[in-house]
């Protein structure tokens, strides 16, 4: 293991690095329209449409073979910066006056509010030294190939390693492997960036909350809902965070339309990164701005062909992606897709009778849920996407929307707008949260992180209008609703996320307590082969050097009981492996008598000897 110094070193690093990079893409995209004149809007909303041009650049590069390195990135990243520099070299550089207003007040809250819920989930990631569950050990593969060989294209020798580049848009992992170039710490840049994006989407939500509301008191209450509903988001590494992460400055690009016809460019990158996010997430995100689009016709009886053109925009620059993957793998319907969509699964649960009819396309955790699953949260909980609002919040909830229906001759002014919006994305989120029970179901489970969203808007922008306009009242009321739904939602949000999380079933119980000795006492970045498929997870998670991906490699890990210790001991040699690691997890996949005489046999053999032993995991070094 690096010393702590090195760590902190190349942490800090990747940090700045981050920023830097998003931050610098973002200055450059804004540089087509007049930015806001907030500097604490201009500059965040400049780090989401980094994030939004990243995405879209890392595919792009990638189709021309450009190798996906860290200083490229680096290197695209300061031209605008650098270009704005050079020219006011000679003139005095006048930075933003930061006034003391009540709209700058709010945006410290917000960033206190950010640094509150990253803090929280970064307590919650590094609870325990590993990574959870399934979809974390996936990723840490492909983040393994993409970092090592710059590129998502896939080996034909790959043996189904990378679950999440392909047909699965590889954003995300691209992201992350050029951070981890960085640094090289796998498990830490997963946890820390991973809680980092998702937090970060607490701010874009602010943004766009003022610019949809026209008025921050309202976005202010809505963001700290945001932030206590149980049901959005957790600290969990999976693609969707990417997802999240753009949908909100994607909705202020929309939404800014109206101001400057412009920014249907930067709506249009924004949508085309959205698309290539994730693949359920994507459908469901652009689902939910047509709604904003069909809404917006309705209210100012115009079709708004800027959106349009935005919408058409972002299709197409994200079929830079999709189409070659459509040639490569055709409809999705058709042919299963890797890491996507799998018919043979939707067929397995018609035979097991789960559904009968209907278009399905199922998660791993849908289920039907009842009236309990929304008033009561449990900190026992889902941690990819955990369910529940709470008691006050729903009741809150239930009021608001009884409020809107009284007051319905209303709502299509033009000034409410966005109260028509919450209640149509309500209704949606709410029927997709419960297509278990429908014709349609589409990964119902995760409609919950989505649901918190219009829940938020409505309860922050309807409780303000019901408690009235007394000043002092007002806030009064507000303060004990926000305590109360801390209280009900908020703490056992806290509870769900900084618990800790078993690995999942990676590692088994035995191999548990293994691979933490290996991860404190095995030093990083050595020339490591895995005997087992399973192992391959570990090994790339704890930063060891193999490759996965190499023919000869791929073909000795599926036959290595029947290799023979000669044959095995010269390709290690021949490859300039050091070290060979056998784990409990070959027992999964060979026959218990193949497995014991193979290791007889490499006992016997005299051309190894046992460099570690970890009681669950045994290190062969060839001789």
């Amino acid at each position: 293991m690096p010393e702590g110094g090195t760590i902190f070193k190349m942490s800090f690093i990747t940090i700045i690095f981050f920023f830097v990079i998003m931050w610098g893409l973002g200055h450059g995209l804004t540089r087509l329209i007049k930015p806001p004149s907030n500097p604490f809007e201009k500059e965040f909303l400049r780090l989401g449409f980094g994030i939004g041009l990243f995405s879209i650049l890392a595919i792009i590069l990638n189709l021309l073979h450009i190798p996906l390195h860290w200083l490229l990135f680096l290197i695209l990243g300061m031209i605008s910066p650098l270009g704005v520099l050079f020219k006011v070299f000679k003139k005095q550089v006048k930075f933003p006056k930061i006034e003391v207003s009540k709209e700058n007040i709010f945006f410290v809250i917000i960033i206190i509010l950010f640094l509150a819920h990253f803090l929280i989930f970064l307590k919650g990631s590094f609870s325990y030294p590993y990574l959870e569950d399934g979809d974390p050990w996936d990723h840490s593969r492909s983040i393994r190939y993409i970092a090592s060989q710059k590129t998502t294209f896939e080996p034909s020798t790959s043996d189904e390693l990378f679950k999440f580049m392909d047909a699965y848009p590889p954003i995300f992992d691209i992201l992350m492997a050029v951070l981890y170039q960085v640094n090289g710490n796998m498990i830490w840049t997963l946890k820390f960036f991973n809680a980092l994006i998702v937090s970060l989407s607490l701010i874009f939500f602010y943004i766009f909350t003022k610019k949809l509301f026209n008025d921050p008191t309202k976005a202010l209450i809505a963001t700290i809902i945001l932030f206590l509903i149980p049901s959005y988001m957790s600290h969990f590494i999976w693609a969707l965070v990417m997802s999240m992460v753009l949908f909100f400055p994607c909705l202020y690009a929309l939404e800014s339309i109206k101001d400057d016809p412009k920014w249907k460019y930067i709506a249009a990158v924004m949508i085309g990164a959205l698309l290539v996010s994730q693949p359920s997430m994507a459908v469901v995100l652009s689902f939910m701005l047509f709604l904003y689009w069909i809404v917006k016709s309705i209210i100012h009886h115009d079709i708004n062909k800027n959106i349009i053109i935005a919408g058409l925009l972002g299709i197409i620059i994200s079929s830079i992606w999709w189409l070659p993957v459509y040639i490569r793998w055709g409809s999705p319907l058709e042919n299963e897709w890797a890491g996507v969509y799998s018919p043979n699964m939707v067929e397995n649960q018609k035979r097991l009778g789960q559904f009968s009819s209907g278009f399905r396309i199922i998660g791993t955790a849908d289920r039907i849920y009842t009236f309990s699953d929304f008033f009561f949260v449990s900190k026992t909980n889902m941690i990819n996407n955990p369910i529940g609002i709470g008691p006050i919040l729903l009741a809150i909830l239930f009021l608001s929307i009884i409020y809107l229906l009284f007051n319905i001759k209303s709502l299509f002014k033009v000034e409410n707008e966005w109260k028509v919006l919450c209640l149509v994305w309500l209704v949606f989120t709410f029927l997709g949260i419960h297509g278990a029970r429908l014709p349609i179901q589409f990964i119902a489970f995760r409609f919950w992180m989505l649901f918190a969203i219009p829940v938020s808007f409505l309860v922050g922008g309807v409780l303000t209008e019901m408690i009235g306009t007394k000043t002092f009242s007002r806030i009064v009321l507000v303060i004990l609703v926000l305590v109360g739904v801390g209280i009900t939602s908020g703490i056992v949000k806290y509870q769900i996320n900084t618990s800790v999380w078993g690995p999942g079933y990676m590692i088994n119980d035995v191999e548990y307590f293994a691979y933490m000795k290996f991860d404190k006492e095995f030093p990083e970045h050595q020339s490591v082969f895995s005997a087992c498929s399973d192992s391959t997870y570990k090994l790339a998670a704890y930063d060891q050097d193999e490759c996965l991906w190499c023919p000869k490699d791929v073909q000795i890990r599926r036959t290595f009981v029947n290799q023979t210790p000669e044959d095995l001991h010269s390709f290690l040699k021949n490859e300039s492996y050091k070290y060979l690691l056998i784990d409990l997890s070959c027992l999964n996949t060979w026959d218990d008598w193949e497995f014991q005489v193979a290791m007889m046999n490499l006992g016997y053999s005299n051309l190894f000897e046992q460099a570690y032993n970890f009681n669950g995991i045994l290190v062969l070094s060839p001789k």
